[in-house]
């Protein structure tokens, strides 16, 4: 990744600022230690290409792999670690479905969560709704709202 900006309808719409790798490192740095030890946790809720998280797994990679070379670990070990606990962890409960990328996948569910809002609040407002056409009308865009949930 070279720019730091997709495109500024994107920094409009989502404000979306990617960080540059020379960022990454100067700030994964800071915290070094963590970065190193095999069972530390990060949260990265604004992923987007994933570069923390791949910045993250490649230092705790080299550990995993250093441990080997001085005989600390065995194979298993190091792939236990290196698997497990540095990307399935790491990655947590996104789930990408098959036909995603994990920033296609995150906005997906960005806009499910809204979706979900939406109809949340438009439920409670419509049983405190004492117009009859406009209760229908709520009606109507909830059937919509629960449509678009299920595409």
């Amino acid at each position: 990744m070279d720019t730091q900006i997709k495109s500024k309808e994107r920094v409009s719409a989502h404000g979306e600022v990617f960080t540059n790798p020379r960022e990454v490192n100067a700030m994964l740095d800071l915290v070094k230690a963590e970065t190193e030890r095999i069972d530390s946790r990060f949260l990265e809720p604004a992923c987007g290409d994933g570069n923390f998280l791949i910045e993250i797994l490649r230092r705790k990679l080299a550990v995993c792999e250093a441990r080997v070379k001085a005989k600390q670990y065995t194979q298993l070990q190091y792939e236990h670690d290196a698997v497990w606990e540095g990307l399935v962890k790491m990655v947590g409960t996104i789930e990408v479905e098959d036909s995603h990328t994990l920033e296609e996948q995150i906005h997906y569910d960005e806009a499910r969560a809204k979706l979900l809002k939406r109809i949340e609040d438009l439920e409670a407002k419509s049983r405190n709704e004492k117009q009859t056409r406009r209760r229908l009308e709520m009606f109507e865009e909830l059937q919509d709202l629960k449509s678009q949930i299920k595409k």
